[in-house]
């Protein structure tokens, strides 16, 4: 039997794009300043394994849904911004976040 693993998306905070609220743009952080990203690199480093960490980017005044893959000795890999951006009711991630760029 296959097993199946799960990353949850934004899960730094409470699953916040499920209202429009402006203050919720203070979670956001740049990617070499995320005190998060370096927390989970020193994880990966020490556990050996292989991470993709989705984290709320803030890039000048534009802001991603970005996942970044760290490598098992710690290293940034490289991040994808999430292109496609649902706006359903409960999902209202265009309020925050631009398409991505990273392809």
């Amino acid at each position: 039997m296959r097993k199946s693993y799960r990353s949850e998306e934004l899960f730094e905070s409470q699953y916040f794009p499920q209202h429009e609220d402006f203050s919720n743009y203070d979670l956001a952080c740049e990617e070499k300043e995320h005190p998060m990203l370096e927390h989970m690199c020193n994880l990966a480093k020490e556990l050996r394994v292989v991470l993709p960490i989705s984290f709320f980017e803030k890039c000048g005044y534009i802001y991603y849904n970005a996942v970044m893959m760290i490598d098992a000795d710690g290293t940034r890999l490289g991040k994808y911004r999430k292109t496609h951006i649902p706006d359903d009711p409960g999902y209202y991630e265009k309020f925050y976040f631009t398409p991505g760029d990273t392809g």
